[in-house]
């Protein structure tokens, strides 16, 4: 077996598929001997702090949050009522911190409220995690002038920490602070645009972020430097300062591109910046391929609040292609599914991301839900009125869209899912509505958002019943497909024929009889054939 190591010179979201498997199943264990080194240490009376923090730090900067989430939760849930509140407190905020970074915001915020109910909280590090998660949590709940007021003094006091204080433990000093200048500036950003053209206030908020951003630069390190010169091309590129904002872009290639390591780390944060630049100048087209760049690009660094940040920009990117042409807005369906459109290549990002789901998993649901429905409407006439099957096709290939939002490394898990992981993860169908309806397919959105749902009232995310045909079908063409794939993690593919029977079982629980009887109808060799003709 291959060893592999933990720490700054690995990153698992660059192993092969091999040797991620193996570290996979090793990683459990990794977590339970470092919790018994903690254990031992509180055997001795003390609780060993530095020993935690190296811990969780060593397997978030070898991409592994997930083991750094799990080894703090074990040692909260199970130790935790043998540490002072000071050294409890760091072991919340850790988790606060972490969470926050993931995007879970509910458990960050829970996490939160648990250290702040503490009557002694560790000022050293745990305070300082604790405003970090906060600026993000603002930032993620719209709670824009608080993110922008509290980012631009934690830079102000956090300039000033040597490179080696515990609050830079999850990532370098660098990059943590060009974290923060993004949220920060990005804030400032929303809170002009909600102000008058022309006014005062508007003028005020752009120009402290060229402030802030002058006081960055102040620091002498040529990393800052690089993440100063690519923010500075976003404020130029927002306020219309096309060759002012290629200039700071030309600074931040020259910083980069002598430095072979740093632009394999951190060049994302480059095509971010060019992607912008070339959406407000309307050339989507570019910032398209800038973005599939800044993508690719930062699986080569191990922070996942950076992996979910390239998704957001894309977000950013494709709601304003959506709305730059009211034409495009009468032809969203034809539209979004020519070509390179920004719709697709949502897909082909999701396919990239998900090494087990399998490739043309979409096209696959998309291409059943539509045979379905057709044999639907032909069965049951009267489904006309309940159904398009136009919009299904679509539906269907867009099902599991919400998915983009969720971490690599959770949607490729093969060890058994947490609970607190399976929550998130089903979080995807909501990510998946608010994508949807963000890009102007809001009844799309609503059929997606369902597609877990069963009529028997145990599905998820709401348990309803009075589910909708549309969602039934791509249920069921979901369900069909999941079961005769190659590529699945857990289980082996069914034959078609047993796949089918089981599909039949469900009739009236899971699916609607109308919606069985269509599928009945389809022969199972039509099914090779057609399921054939995708691969």
């Amino acid at each position: 077996m291959k060893k592999i190591k933990l720490g700054k010179s690995s990153n698992i979201k660059t192993l092969s598929k091999k040797d991620f498997e193996l570290y996979s199943y090793k990683a459990p264990f990794i977590v339970e001997n470092c919790f018994k080194h903690i254990v031992r240490s509180l055997k001795k009376g003390k609780f060993d702090v530095d020993l935690f923090v190296k811990f969780i730090s060593d397997f978030y900067l070898a991409g592994d949050f997930l083991s750094a989430i799990k080894l703090a939760r074990m040692v909260n849930n199970e130790k935790g009522g043998q540490l002072t509140e000071k050294e409890r407190s760091i072991v919340l905020s850790s988790l606060t911190f972490l969470y926050s970074l993931a995007r879970d915001f509910d458990l960050s915020s829970f996490y939160l409220e648990q250290t702040t109910s503490l009557k002694e909280i560790d000022r050293e590090v745990a305070y300082r995690w604790l405003a970090v998660a906060r600026i993000i949590l603002d930032y993620s709940k719209g709670n824009y002038l608080s993110a922008y007021l509290n980012g631009k003094r934690f830079i102000d006091n956090v300039l000033t920490f040597d490179t080696s204080h515990k609050v830079f433990s999850f990532q370098p000093k660098h990059h943590l602070i060009g974290i923060l200048i993004r949220v920060t500036n990005r804030s400032a950003m929303l809170l002009a645009e909600s102000e008058k053209h022309g006014s005062e206030k508007r003028k005020m908020y752009f120009d402290s972020i060229k402030d802030l951003l002058e006081k960055v630069k102040s620091v002498n390190s040529k990393a800052i430097d690089f993440f100063y010169f690519c923010e500075l091309s976003v404020l130029y590129s927002k306020t219309h300062s096309f060759p002012n904002a290629q200039k700071a872009l030309a600074s931040a290639y020259n910083i980069i591109m002598g430095r072979k390591r740093a632009f394999h780390r951190y060049s994302y944060v480059y095509y971010q910046a060019k992607a912008f630049f070339y959406s407000q100048k309307g050339e989507f087209s570019e910032a398209y391929k800038q973005i599939k760049l800044a993508y690719r690009a930062s699986f080569n660094v191990s922070d996942v609040y950076d992996e979910l940040d390239v998704i957001d920009q894309f977000l950013t990117i494709a709601r304003e292609f959506s709305r730059s042409d009211p034409i495009l807005r009468k032809q969203t369906s034809e539209f979004y599914m020519k070509g390179n459109s920004l719709l697709k290549q949502f897909i082909n990002f999701l396919e990239e991301k998900d090494w087990y789901t399998g490739k043309n998993h979409s096209a696959k649901v998309a291409a059943l839900s539509y045979l379905v429905a057709n044999k639907l409407v032909t069965l049951f006439p009267y489904m006309k009125s309940y159904i398009d099957v136009q919009s299904i096709y679509l539906a269907g290939y867009v099902h599991d869209i919400g998915k983009v939002k969720i971490p690599w490394l959770l949607i490729n898990k093969i060890n058994k899912l947490e609970e607190y992981e399976i929550d998130y993860l089903i979080n995807h169908v909501l990510f998946g509505k608010e994508i949807l309806e963000e890009l102007n397919f809001k009844s799309i959105a609503r059929v997606i958002y369902q597609h877990h749902e069963s009529p028997d009232g145990k599905g998820y995310p709401e348990g309803i019943r009075n589910v909708s045909v549309e969602a039934n079908i791509i249920s069921l063409a979901d369900s069909f497909e999941a079961m005769t794939t190659s590529n699945r993690k857990y289980k082996k593919p069914k034959s078609l024929d047993t796949a089918k029977r089981e599909i039949i079982s469900l009739s009236g629980t899971k699916f609607y009889p109308e919606v069985i009887e269509a599928f009945k109808s389809v022969k199972t060799q039509e099914l090779k054939s057609f399921l054939d003709s995708l691969k």
